[in-house]
């Protein structure tokens, strides 16, 4: 009887574990090291849009559009720097396939050799 607690806690917990890194779990072998993952971006949170004004003074609806105006440059910012991730990360899927097709050749000029 312990035994199969002991069994059910270990499974829950290495199903939460997988569960927190679902999306990027893939079964099969891998190159990667398990305990460093392809990095994440470092481009922080999407800005928040300022709330709207009450439209009961006009120095709120300056504040508002002084609010939108740094919103935009800032959505600008995070943008460029998610659309430059994702070029760097086709950059390395580019490298890593250009790797495998170096092996796959590599392979194919020793068993035609032999």
């Amino acid at each position: 009887m312990n035994k199969r607690i002991i069994l059910f806690f270990v499974s829950m917990f290495l199903f939460l574990i997988l569960a927190e890194h679902g999306s990027c779990f893939i079964f099969g072998p891998s190159n990667f090291d398990p305990l460093n993952e392809y990095p994440k971006h470092k481009c922080g949170y999407g800005p928040m849009k300022p709330p709207p004004p009450d439209y009961k003074s006009s120095f709120e609806v300056k504040m508002y559009r002084h609010g939108m105006e740094r919103y935009n440059m800032e959505i600008i910012t995070y943008s460029m720097c998610l659309k430059d991730y994702v070029e760097a990360a086709k950059n390395d899927i580019k490298k890593i396939n250009k790797i495998i097709d170096e092996t796959i050749s590599e392979h194919n000029r020793t068993i035609n050799e032999r």
